[in-house]
């Protein structure tokens, strides 16, 4: 084993993957996008079996959050101390973050009114669960990760994660819900829009923030 890490190293792409943390932050982002592309197809499939909305929402939605994140690793950004670049990068992603909590919130409504919640067989469930605590997981790393180094492509990929994961549990509510639950019940129905609501507000506080940071960068990049 020890052989084999040291043969790792010794080669060139091992010796930039263990000397160049960013460019670990990329390779790891890479797999994270194949993921992403996956569980997007995943929601796209489960839109036409169970003719539901809300899949397809989930759908469109994890494939902007992929798209995004190719956006934030383009070999564009390997211009290392571009803040004109990071900051225009960070200001779309801010608006497209408000714009994708509006998406989801209002189609949360919409199934809530309709009462849609059909209930879901054990393969859907465990794949939604997989998925949202791989991104909890991601999410915490991220997070790590951005608060040592301090470098606004970890930020927003942190904050495409944490984006991607607050849905994800909010999809995981809804899976359990409808396959343990009923969706005309009050109690469904109450917890659904609580955290709806919740999910609103963090994606946003996520956009705005970014919004903030973005400006910040344009502001050092002035002086």
């Amino acid at each position: 084993m020890k052989g084999l890490i040291n043969a790792i190293k010794d080669s060139k792409l091992g010796k930039r993957a263990f000397n160049d943390p960013l460019f670990r932050v990329l390779m790891i982002s890479g797999g994270s996008m194949g993921w992403n592309l996956i569980y997007a197809v995943f929601n796209g499939i489960q839109a036409l079996v169970y003719r539901s909305f809300w899949f397809l929402t989930l759908c469109v939605y994890y494939a902007i959050l992929g798209i995004m994140r190719l956006v934030v690793v383009a070999p564009l950004k390997r211009k290392k101390g571009n803040k004109w670049y990071d900051s225009s990068v960070m200001r779309g992603l801010g608006f497209g973050m408000i714009v994708l909590s509006i998406a989801v919130s209002g189609m949360v409504c919409l199934v809530i009114a309709q009462k849609q919640n059909p209930k879901y067989n054990i393969i859907v469930m465990i794949t939604i669960a997989a998925y949202t605590f791989y991104l909890i997981t991601m999410s915490v790393i991220n997070t790590v990760r951005a608060q040592k180094k301090r470098n606004a492509t970890l930020i927003m990929l942190r904050n495409i994660t944490l984006a991607g994961t607050i849905v994800a549990v909010l999809s995981l509510e809804r899976a359990m819900l409808g396959t343990f639950g009923n969706a005309e019940d009050s109690f469904t129905m109450i917890t659904e829009s609580v955290t709806g609501g919740v999910s609103f507000v963090l994606i946003n506080a996520i956009g705005v923030g970014m919004l903030i940071q973005a400006g910040r960068l344009t502001d050092e990049r002035a002086d």
